[in-house]
């Protein structure tokens, strides 16, 4: 049996307008933050998306959490539309749907003890004995004490805050995660601690992650599928082990050759991009990333490619790996 698409997010854009003016405020213009986009979640995988600072990761995060909603695009739920959902749809979805941030110490209320924190996104009907029992239950899955919930967040350790704060993701029994850099905030000697923890609890529980992050180590430990982002684009997927053996676009290859390598004996060679990430804002036309790329064509500044399967299992948008017809 096949396994069961969670998300499906389709052409989604995301444009925030620019504006001038305090008090008749004009539109000047629009950051094209997230720009035709589609991903998809399914049941029990691990599903990566990587790229630089202002590739628009963290705002495809927020669309799948309803923190923003697409200026274009359609985003699904079982396969059915967000644009049908009755309340009840609205209240099933945030309770399957949850999220693990980036920094534990501004995600988590320093005025609040952890047990208050953690069931705090549970029904306010919820019985105190049913909160109880799953307070205890979820502390347990991230290896903590029940004593824990009478302590603050500023009484534990960054790792710890950040087994808090999966456990508050775990309190609804959802289906999947989405994880913000979820061990970018922590020492590297705790990321491990925290991965292994993530995994096992997938393990057990079977959910699903949407993990993003710049990371390219904590990529590929722990995802099963690799979406590369540039500029607000899709530029590569496929699974993840073949896309870091085997980048096909030239923006991954440049990325994946800057980490570091699985060995202090391996050599690999460097690929130094010029130029800068362009402004989403202003994106150049065509291909977002010809002004930088070192196998850029005549065609590449003037249509936009398009994602195709150059081989099996792997999406690329480049004219240099699909060649034209």
């Amino acid at each position: 049996m096949s396994a069961q698409t969670i998300l499906e997010g389709a052409g989604l854009r995301k444009h925030f307008p620019v504006t001038k003016g305090l008090v008749l405020t004009r539109v000047t213009g629009w950051v094209k933050a997230v720009d035709q986009v589609s991903v998809t979640l399914q049941e029990g995988e691990t599903v990566g998306l990587v790229g630089e600072s202002g590739s628009g990761k963290t705002t495809l995060a927020k669309l799948f959490l309803l923190l923003e909603r697409p200026t274009e695009g359609t985003l699904r739920f079982y396969g059915k539309d967000l644009g049908q959902f009755t309340r009840e749809d609205f209240a099933r979805y945030r309770q399957t749907v949850q999220a693990v941030f980036q920094d534990p110490w501004s995600s988590l209320n320093p005025r609040m003890r952890v047990a208050a924190i953690i069931a705090e996104p549970l029904p306010r009907e919820t019985p105190k004995s049913q909160v109880k029992e799953r307070l205890a239950q979820v502390l347990s899955e991230v290896g903590l004490s029940l004593a824990s919930g009478d302590r603050f967040p500023h009484e534990f350790s960054g790792g710890q805050r950040q087994r808090i704060a999966v456990a508050r993701a775990l309190v609804t029994y959802p289906k999947s995660i989405i994880l913000d850099e979820p061990v970018s905030a922590l020492d590297v000697s705790i990321r491990a601690q925290v991965l292994n923890l993530l995994k096992d609890i997938q393990h057990r529980l079977g959910l699903s992650y949407f993990v993003i992050s710049h990371d390219l180590a904590t990529m590929r430990y722990i995802s099963s599928r690799l979406n590369v982002m540039y500029a607000g684009k899709i530029v590569e997927t496929g699974q993840s082990q073949e896309v870091y053996s085997n980048p096909l676009h030239p923006y991954s290859q440049a990325l994946l050759s800057a980490a570091l390598p699985l060995h202090p004996s391996f050599r690999k060679s460097r690929i130094v991009l010029s130029g800068e990430v362009p402004s989403p804002l202003n994106p150049p036309s065509g291909c977002r990333f010809h002004p930088r790329c070192p196998l850029r064509m005549a065609i590449c500044s003037e249509l936009e490619p398009l994602l195709k399967e150059p081989a099996p299992g792997r999406l690329v948008a480049c004219h240099a790996v699909n060649k034209p017809d």
